[in-house]
């Protein structure tokens, strides 16, 4: 009696979406586009309703090893580290890394807002009052809320359908 054999299949999900960056920076006021180009993420206003063949992306999830973060290629391994992607990306990575165990209550507090939280929340969150630009309180929340919802989105997505605890340290920069 032959047996046959299933072959099971990792799914691989990822939450990168350019679409939903694309439509939620050309929904942001005038008063807002600004504050994203003074934290420095302008380029994000260049972002198309892009469309890429899923081969390329099939590939690139097939190749990379998430224990090791390298690229397994035919002609070798590339290391992906966060200089790499921002060179990749146009985005060079400035500035030290510090851990959670060196974070300030202070710190603490900013990022708890912003813990396990999805990305259509963050989106309505951008539209809110919350986020009135015009208020130093308001610019500050809507900051870390852009910065929070473009590295879960776009620069650092995950399988999560919530924030990444790895992308909290992003918020106190």
């Amino acid at each position: 009696m032959a047996h046959k054999s299933v072959e099971k299949r990792k799914v691989i999900e990822c939450r990168c979406s350019p679409v939903s960056v694309f439509t939620t920076i050309n929904s942001l006021t005038k008063e807002q586009k600004l504050e994203v180009d003074k934290i420095g993420f302008s380029s994000m206003k260049a972002i198309q309703d892009w469309k890429i063949d899923r081969r390329l992306f099939l590939t690139l999830a097939k190749v990379y090893n998430t224990t090791t973060s390298k690229l397994k290629l035919v002609v070798g391994d590339i290391d992906v580290t966060t200089d790499k992607i921002g060179l990749a990306l146009g985005l060079p990575s400035i500035g030290k890394s510090f851990s959670e165990e060196d974070w300030t209550s202070e710190q603490e507090r900013l990022v708890a807002l912003f813990k396990s939280v999805t990305s259509p929340w963050l989106q309505e969150l951008l539209h809110s009052r919350e986020c009135n630009v015009s208020t130093s309180k308001g610019r500050d929340y809507f900051r870390r809320a852009f910065t929070m919802f473009i590295i879960s989105s776009f620069l650092a997505p995950t399988s999560s359908v919530v924030t990444s605890q790895s992308t909290y340290v992003s918020l106190l920069m």
